[in-house]
Parts: C-alpha cells; sequence; structure tokens
C-alpha cells in the first residue's frame, strides 16, 4: 500500500525522532566538555588543578594517551598503552608528540596556579611509558599570557581566509622559540614550497585513505553523533570536523558513514582545508623516533598553538606526509615521502615531525570532548 503524502511526512518525522534518541541528540548533559571550564576553578595551590590544564592540551586525533600520578611533590606523564592509533602512528610518534603538549600545558599553568615547576623528561629507563616527572615546589599564583589560553585553544578545521597572512611580528615570535633541539619551518600558501606542501599532503592523504589497515585504525577515533562522543569523550566529532554548523546539528540524524566512506569526506575536507590556508608549518627535528625529542616537539607544538591563538589566529595539524613517513618505514618500503619533506627543511640532519596550517579562521569551532581528572589519573 502506498504512503500518502501526510502519512509519508508523519512516518519520516517518527524516524528523525528515533534516530535523534537512538544518537544521543535529545540528551542535554555535556559532562563530556566540562574539563575545559574545571582547571580554572580548581583552586590555588591544589596541584590536581595542573592535570586539569594537562587534559586540554593537544593529541593526534584527540586521542589523550595520558596518564597522570600525583603526589604533593611531583606529578608523574604516563603513556596509556591503550590509546594509539595504530598503523596511523606505528612507532608512536605522534602519540609521544601528545604527551609533551601535556607537559607543555602543566609548565604553562603551573604559574597561575601557584607552582613553580621542574621538568625532568624520561626520568627512569627501566619505566618506558614514564614520559616525564614534573616536580612541584608551592610559590606565588601569578597570571601570565599563555596560561589565559589553555581553555580557549581548539584545532579549527574549517576554512580560513587565504587573504590575511599571519603578522611578521608573530611569525617573528614563534621563530624566537627555535633551539638546537626543535626548529620550525614557514611556508607561505602562495610561493612554491606552499603549493608543493598542500599538494604533497593531499597525494598523501590519497595513500593514507587507501591503505584499509590504516584507514580503519583511523576510523576507530570518529564520532559521529553526541551519544558516543558522550560514550568515549574523545576523537574526532562531528562539530569539530570544519563542517559548517547547521549540517553539523543535522548529521547525526544520517546513518554512520564506514571507514571508506569517511575517508572520502576526509579527503575532500583536505581539499578545501589546503586551499584556504595562507601558512603552512613544520616542525624539526634531528631523529623523528627519539622519544626525548618527540616529546619537546609536542611541547613547541602546545605553545606555538597557545601563542597563536592569543593572536587570534587559528591552528589545525595536517600531518599526513609524516604519517606516511611512519607506515613506509613501517613497511620497510621506499619512502618517496620522507624525501619530499627533506627539501623543505633546509638542512639535511632535520627531519619534519609536524605539520600543520594556520591562519584567521572563517568559522568558530566548539571544544572537543575530554576526559575527566578521575579517567586519567593513577595511584
Amino acid at each position: 500500500m502506498l504512503i500518502g503524502g501526510g502519512g509519508l511526512i508523519a512516518a519520516t518525522a517518527v524516524l528523525a525522532s528515533w534516530r535523534a534518541i537512538e544518537t544521543g541528540m535529545v540528551l542535554t548533559d555535556d559532562a563530556a566538555f566540562d574539563p575545559w571550564q574545571a582547571w580554572k576553578q580548581t583552586a590555588i595551590g591544589d596541584p590536581y588543578a595542573l592535570v586539569a590544564a594537562a587534559i586540554l592540551a593537544s593529541s593526534p586525533h584527540n586521542t589523550q594517551p595520558w596518564l597522570f600520578k600525583v603526589t604533593d611533590r611531583h606529578i608523574d606523564v604516563r603513556a596509556d598503552p591503550n590509546r594509539n592509533l595504530g598503523a596511523m602512528d606505528p612507532f608512536r610518534r605522534e602519540k609521544w608528540i601528545g604527551l609533551g603538549a601535556a607537559i607543555a600545558n602543566i609548565e604553562i599553568a603551573a604559574p597561575a596556579r601557584g607552582f613553580v615547576t621542574r621538568v625532568q623528561l624520561l626520568p627512569e629507563a627501566s619505566d618506558p611509558d614514564l614520559a616525564a616527572r614534573i616536580f612541584l615546589q608551592q610559590g606565588r599564583a601569578v597570571p601570565t599570557a599563555l596560561a589565559a589560553e589553555i581553555d580557549q585553544r581548539r584545532t579549527n578545521r574549517s576554512a580560513y581566509d587565504r587573504q590575511r597572512d599571519l603578522p611578521a611580528s608573530v611569525i617573528d615570535s614563534l621563530l624566537a622559540l627555535d633551539d638546537d633541539s626543535v626548529r620550525t619551518v614557514w611556508l607561505p600558501a602562495t610561493g612554491a614550497s606552499g603549493t608543493e606542501f598542500a599538494r604533497e599532503t593531499l597525494a598523501a592523504t590519497r595513500l593514507i585513505v587507501a591503505d584499509e589497515e590504516m584507514s580503519h585504525d583511523g576510523h576507530q577515533w570518529f564520532r559521529s553523533n553526541p551519544r558516543e562522543v558522550r560514550l568515549h569523550r574523545d576523537g574526532v566529532a562531528t562539530p569539530t570536523s570544519g563542517i559548517p554548523a547547521w549540517l553539523a546539528r543535522i548529521s547525526p540524524l544520517v546513518p554512520p558513514v564506514d571507514a571508506a566512506g569517511a575517508g572520502q569526506y576526509w579527503l575532500r575536507s583536505t581539499e578545501r582545508q589546503l586551499a584556504t590556508a595562507p601558512r603552512f608549518g613544520l616542525i624539526l627535528v634531528r631523529d623523528l623516533y627519539d622519544r626525548k625529542l618527540q616529546l619537546l616537539a609536542g611541547m613547541r607544538w602546545q605553545r606555538m598553538h597557545l601563542m597563536l591563538t592569543a593572536e587570534g589566529l587559528a591552528a589545525h595539524p595536517m600531518n599526513q606526509l609524516v604519517e606516511v613517513v611512519d607506515r613506509d618505514r613501517q613497511l620497510k618500503r621506499h619512502s618517496a615521502t620522507a624525501q619530499t619533506l627533506q627539501a623543505w627543511t633546509g638542512r639535511s640532519e632535520w627531519r619534519a615531525t609536524f605539520a600543520f596550517r594556520t591562519g584567521y579562521a572563517t568559522q568558530a569551532m566548539p571544544h572537543s570532548a575530554r576526559r575527566g581528572l578521575a579517567a586519567v589519573t593513577v595511584s
């Protein structure tokens, strides 16, 4: 029997209502985002305030690969062995960059919460998951500009304004962070190097999408609806993926796509993101697989992202090229991608470990979900 027009509308409404309930659209519990307010609400002199800041750090695909042990004298930052990107990060290089970002947030937040810190990276050779021990000393609370940006920073995957480049003063201040361990290279998008970076990054994205294992492992961290966000409190969710806000609101009504379908969407999004960015950047180290340098690179990225946020600029990691280099190494195949990256470093001894785009965003992005203190602290 055919359904009349009114019946079809009613059936569609019932189906939409069912999908809204199933995916959690009708729920109002926003606990997954409470950590963004929690760190400034924690008392001065409470070391858990520093962990509350750490969990707001950048991490690959928002995997939040950290655990923390807190005492009156120090905070241990540990790698969570169960949280990684699989074939997307076979040597856990990006995971440890994320741990470095968390360490940086502790270091930056400390003065504002009444602590003086001393950071010891990789303090125990017999404990390979112990990324850092951060010694604490009580001091006077001193608010700082970067600490004020900890709860404002976010990854913005929307379009940027290609016509507005970064002010020279901002680039100069970021370059001033360079030292003998970590350096940066800046590529104007309209220059030859920037054009090549965009072309090669898109090609690397195609390689990842075509690699079933990489595509599958990356897709495990995509959260397609509010229920998944509230359940996991991690990963990349539809509202933070860079699509228009109106589309993000209705997307949970659509059945979730598989890894192959999501890969095609990611490819199209990457093409748009590359086409609108005015500036790309590379963070360089001398050895991609040295754990300490991975931590230092993550600490540098977190500080840079906070500095960019303070200037009203958006930023977005675009690490496909380095991820392909890792995959080539894992599969023991020649890496033309490594040679391409090497051409932009300027010196033969430096290797690109992190790539990103930055500029003035055309669309505000919401925060990503975060696991709370109870989920990330251990005894």
